[in-house]
Parts: structure tokens; C-alpha cells; sequence
């Protein structure tokens, strides 16, 4: 079996400038003293400040390979930090384990998307990737094109991770990476080698009503399903519900989820891309999704309440039952999430551990967007949690045979 170790550390209500050492002492005697990644998640007062910890981070640990960004909110271990500064770190040693940090900005993008190949060919790679991991400036990185560029160049490689918060303008956010500071674009690291990545991506949502076939489409607005307007199919629909869900409805908890693979007859829970609703049209009976739709999708409505969102990730881990614990664990979860959702705190991260296992090492933070893969391709999602489980190639999660 590969010896692949990896370990996790949280420091929370500490100065910026005791942090990293507080991270670096955590993880001491866990594996040898540089270690093949690092990924840092720091939920600073101030650029300067996560500068200064990216900076301690790089030279204390000093990673083969590292990526990092500023959050509003960070999660280490088992717990969710909000509303106050902490930093979060997941470290990394494989044998056999290959990993790249790369970093994507405005010289860039002419490149990569001039050509099918163009990311492939600017990235150089010298192994063939299982996963990515992105972390993007919320006002500067071109994730619908990039995203498409990434399936295009590695068709059926998961992109994992999420877009930085805590930033209201340009400017305000750090990336970093191999120590590289940057306020724009993407950084990355991609992954190969003897290791295998499992994607559990939860949309928060649950299912109302049938599936009805889009006859009907302008761009992001559906102008007819089953030969009906949407409007009139919908108000039948939710003159069904009980009134607890017709109160999230009003709330702005409706939703559409769009299948995406057509020859799924009926789609499953998890072939759905769920996409807000962004209003509806009186007079024509449109109505508007926040992305584009064409005539003989499929779709479903559906509605985000707190349960709704704890049952769908619960669900999807429950395989993890039937698995060896993974080495490490990645979590993206929305910062709409949280106690912004839930009643208590910690309540992602707590599902996750339960079913994985607490001893497993877990960062992450709160994103302003989240990146997984649903089908074949990688999407840009929001109150959603994607979840990259990290193991030994070979070891997978799966039901009893």
C-alpha cells in the first residue's frame, strides 16, 4: 500500500502573527519536515495580513508545492470558525503522489482559451491529473469559460474548490501560489500519482413534484414545459405542498435543477445542475434560470431548506459506511451555509465526520462559489458543499457487494 499521510491543523483567536507557527507545531512529527502540499485557508483582518501569514507559512513549512487564499470564514478539523480571524492548513506526504502548483492570470487567458488545448499546453504538466483544485478571485477569474477549458483539456477530471469570500471589491482578496502573492485570477494544484480522488458534491436541495421536458427555451429563460407555460405548471405545483415548503418557496428557496446527461430516463437525485431561479415573466409565463436551458432538457424544481441541505449531504456519505476512512478530506462549503442556514454551528462538518471518521484530517473554508463536477463536467455551483476525499490509489468508497 502507497504510504500516503497527511494531517490537518486549526488556529483560531489567535494574532495573525502567532498562526502559522501554532499550524506548523500542530502538524510537527506527522510526517517528514517539508511536505509535498500545503493548502492554507486563512480568514484574516487584512490583505496584509494573510501576505504576512502566506509569507511564515512558506518559510517555516517551506512545501514542495503549496496554494492558499483568504476567506471569510475557515473550517479545520471538526469545527466551522466563524465571525472571527483564524487560519486552517492541510499538509501533505505520498510516496508516489504527484502534485503540481500553478497559477492563472490576466497574461493568460489568450492562451488557454485560444485553443482546446491551450490550458493543457500552458499548464506543462509532467503527470497526468485525477484532480484540480481551484481557488479564484471573485471579481477577476473567468470560471464559466475556464471551466469548460479544463474539461476540454482533461475530459473527466474532477475540479474541486471554491471562490474566495470575505473580499467586497478588487483587490481585496489573497492568493498564493509556491508563496507567489496575487489579488486576481486562479491559483491550482493539480494532482496524480498514487492517489485517488472521490467528489461528493451536495446541491442542498430536494426534490418537488415530476420531471417535465423544457419544450420551450430563450436562452436562460423557459418558455414552456410539457407544452404548458412554466408559470401555470408551477402554481399547480405548489398549490401541493404543505405550507412549510411553500414559506422557504416565498423565502427564495425555490430552485430548478437541470438534468444533464439526457439519456438518464428518469435522472437520479445527482443528475441534476441546480440553478437558482431568477424570476418569472407574467405575461408570457417565463421563467428565468441562472443559466442557459434549451428545448428537450429535462427538469425538476426544487426547494433549499435547512433540513433539506443536512438530509442530501448525509445521504451521499452514508456509502463512506462501506469504506476505509480516506487520508484527508477537502471541504467547500457555501457561506450562505453555516448559521446562516443551519440553527447550531459546525453542522457540515460534523455530518462529514461522522461519516468519515473523525480522526480524518479536514480544512476547508466558506466560499463565495463552489467548483465540482456534476456528470462529466465541472460547474460553478453556490449553496452547495463539494467534498474531495483524498485516498491511496486503489481505495474506493462503495456499496457492499
Amino acid at each position: 500500500m502507497t504510504d500516503m499521510r497527511f494531517a490537518s491543523a486549526l488556529a483560531a483567536d489567535q494574532a495573525a502573527a502567532d498562526s502559522i507557527p501554532a499550524l506548523v507545531d500542530s502538524i510537527a512529527g506527522e510526517g517528514p519536515q517539508n511536505p509535498d502540499l500545503a493548502l492554507l485557508f486563512t480568514a484574516p483582518t487584512s490583505g496584509a495580513e494573510a501576505e504576512a501569514q502566506i509569507a511564515a507559512l512558506e518559510s517555516t513549512l517551506a512545501p514542495t508545492n503549496s496554494i492558499a487564499c483568504s476567506a471569510e470564514w475557515v473550517i479545520g478539523n471538526d469545527r466551522e470558525v466563524e465571525e472571527r480571524p483564524a487560519a486552517t492548513l492541510l499538509a501533505g506526504w505520498g510516496e508516489g503522489m504527484a502534485c503540481s502548483a500553478f497559477e492563472l492570470g490576466d497574461t493568460d487567458w489568450k492562451t488557454i482559451f485560444g485553443t482546446p488545448e491551450g490550458l493543457r499546453d500552458h499548464l506543462e504538466l509532467d503527470f497526468e491529473p485525477k484532480l484540480f483544485v481551484l481557488l479564484a478571485e471573485p471579481f477577476t477569474a473567468p470560471l464559466r469559460h475556464l471551466l469548460p477549458a479544463f474539461d476540454s483539456a482533461f475530459p473527466a477530471t474532477p475540479v474541486v474548490g471554491g471562490v474566495a469570500s470575505g473580499g467586497m471589491s478588487p483587490g481585496m482578496t489573497r492568493l498564493s501560489a509556491n508563496g507567489r502573492i496575487r489579488d486576481e485570477g486562479v491559483v491550482g494544484l493539480a494532482l496524480g500519482g498514487a492517489l485517488e480522488p472521490e467528489i461528493i458534491l451536495s446541491q442542498g436541495c430536494r426534490p418537488i413534484g415530476n420531471e417535465f421536458e423544457v419544450t420551450g427555451a430563450e436562452r436562460s429563460q423557459i418558455t414552456e414545459l410539457d407544452g404548458r407555460k412554466p408559470t401555470l405548471v408551477f402554481r399547480d405545483l405548489y398549490h401541493e405542498l404543505d405550507s412549510d415548503l411553500q414559506s422557504f418557496i416565498r423565502s427564495g428557496g425555490l430552485l430548478i435543477g437541470i438534468a444533464v446527461d439526457d439519456s438518464e430516463d428518469p435522472p437520479g437525485p445527482s443528475d441534476y445542475l441546480i440553478r437558482n431561479v431568477s424570476g418569472v415573466n407574467p405575461e408570457t409565463g417565463a421563467i428565468g434560470v441562472m443559466d442557459l436551458v434549451r428545448s428537450g432538457q429535462v427538469v425538476r424544481f426544487h426547494v433549499r431548506t435547512p433540513a433539506a441541505a443536512a438530509d442530501d449531504l448525509e445521504l451521499l456519505l452514508s456509502p463512506q459506511a462501506f469504506a476505509t476512512a480516506p487520508a484527508a478530506a477537502l471541504l467547500f462549503t457555501c457561506n450562505a451555509r453555516g448559521t446562516r442556514l443551519y440553527a447550531e454551528p459546525n453542522r457540515d462538518v460534523g455530518i462529514v465526520g461522522r461519516a468519515i471518521g473523525r480522526q480524518v484530517p479536514v480544512a476547508g473554508f466558506f466560499a463565495n462559489g463552489e467548483l465540482g463536477p456534476v456528470g462529466a463536467s465541472n460547474y460553478l455551483h453556490s449553496y452547495s458543499a463539494s467534498i474531495c476525499l483524498l485516498r491511496p490509489a486503489g481505495e474506493r468508497a462503495s456499496w457492499p457487494s
